[in-house]
């Protein structure tokens, strides 16, 4: 409802057409190895390394924001942490809950609101330690 009264369904809509376009399920990421090694990469192509296997079958356009992700095992829309990592390399954390589903924040908003504050402490963190780097758009 929120997405139709402030005219931003279309957003919302395109983030399922992604996901569940024919390109994406061929990916058949729930097939995906939580832990890469050269022999998961196998089960996926026998032609290709692990790094090809990701880099072909699961990486879009890197994201260096940092980021911090929260997800329910059983989601339609689950993406284990390694194939995250290669989409947002400066990732923080992944949580994942063996319960809960697409509406999440509603099934258990104490632990949505729990891991939000975590993320916030996290970001502040990572973005001390890089201007100490020098190296902060902050």
């Amino acid at each position: 409802m929120i997405y139709w009264s402030t005219s931003s369904i279309t957003t919302a809509m395109r983030l399922y057409a992604e996901d569940f376009s024919i390109k994406k399920r061929a990916l058949k990421l729930e097939n995906f190895p939580d832990f890469w090694d050269e022999a998961s990469a196998k089960t996926v192509d026998p032609e290709l390394t692990v790094n090809q296997v990701v880099r072909t079958h699961a990486l879009s356009i890197p994201s260096p924001v940092p980021t911090w992700a929260l997800q329910a095992r059983y989601e339609l829309t689950f993406q284990p942490a390694n194939v995250l990592k290669y989409k947002y390399p400066n990732l923080i954390n992944v949580t994942v809950l063996d319960e809960g589903g697409h509406f999440l924040a509603f099934e258990m908003p104490a632990v949505v609101a729990d891991d939000v504050f975590n993320a916030v402490s996290a970001f502040r963190d990572w973005h001390k330690n890089k201007a100490k780097e020098g190296k902060t758009e902050l």
